[in-house]
């Protein structure tokens, strides 16, 4: 039923999505689908902001990301889940969506959850802005 299953990660905090990840390794086996593995990077957003960086700096950023999720993946996915990996700048559901659409993401599987107020309030309210605007079936893991 599912072709390309999407885990958003936040590297920040990648030991909060225990129970998301099992999750998608089990649909992604059970469905003999691929795992895409995304994560974002808050963008410079304001060009006056963004003229005090060099044009590189963003760049570099999200290529030392990526390596991040594959480190992940090795560590954290069995070797036969075919794994992808996706990057973006700016706020994280905008990019999530994006990606969905991008990638013609069959599901995504996304944790709700944090121990602290301050990181359920963030984190739910991506949570609840995918399953509001995505047009894909969207499982919520609560952690």
């Amino acid at each position: 039923m599912y072709k390309k299953i999407l885990l958003p990660l936040n590297m920040n905090e990648t030991a909060l999505i225990k129970k998301a990840l099992a999750a998608a390794i089990s649909e992604a086996k059970a469905h003999n689908a691929t795992l895409h593995l995304f994560s974002s990077i808050p963008g410079f957003n304001m060009p006056m902001v963004s003229s005090y960086f060099p044009k590189d700096v963003m760049l570099k950023a999200l290529t030392e990301l990526k390596q991040k999720l594959k480190d992940y993946a090795q560590a954290n996915i069995p070797e036969d889940i075919n794994v992808t990996f996706g990057v973006g700048e700016g706020s994280a559901h905008k990019q999530i969506l994006k990606e969905i659409e991008k990638e013609s993401i069959d599901l995504v599987v996304i944790s709700s959850h944090s121990g602290r107020k301050v990181g359920q309030f963030f984190l739910g309210s991506v949570a609840s802005k995918i399953v509001e605007h995505a047009k894909t079936n969207v499982m919520v893991i609560k952690e």
